[in-house]
């Protein structure tokens, strides 16, 4: 991030810079979750919906997701996102180009 900087990006394009990446990891991390989800509830519901001689049960059970729940969830889930992409930026602007150009790693 200091060597894109000093190439000249404005603060504007370094906090889209950030979000975009972050976005993109955040939208793969929730699609796949809830993705997983819905294939691990099918997969265990299936287990166990049979009867003692190993048919399946009749009527054939149903998974019901309550997005009442879990709206909120995604919600507080973006706002921890946002928040963390903020406190990334304030410790991205304050990076202290000159010094991080002398630094010599041993």
């Amino acid at each position: 991030m200091a060597s894109l900087r000093t190439l000249g990006l404005s603060r504007a394009q370094m906090i889209g810079l950030l979000y975009l990446e972050n976005l993109v990891i955040f939208a793969l991390g929730i699609g796949l979750g809830t993705w997983a989800g819905f294939q691990m509830s099918e997969l265990m519901v299936d287990s166990v919906a049979v009867t003692e001689t190993g048919n399946k049960v009749m009527p054939v059970f149903q998974i019901v997701t309550n997005w009442k729940i879990m709206w909120p969830v995604y919600g507080i889930l973006t706002m921890i996102f946002i928040t963390a992409v903020m406190f990334m930026y304030r410790a991205v602007i304050r990076v202290d180009l000159p010094s991080m150009s002398r630094r010599v790693i041993n």
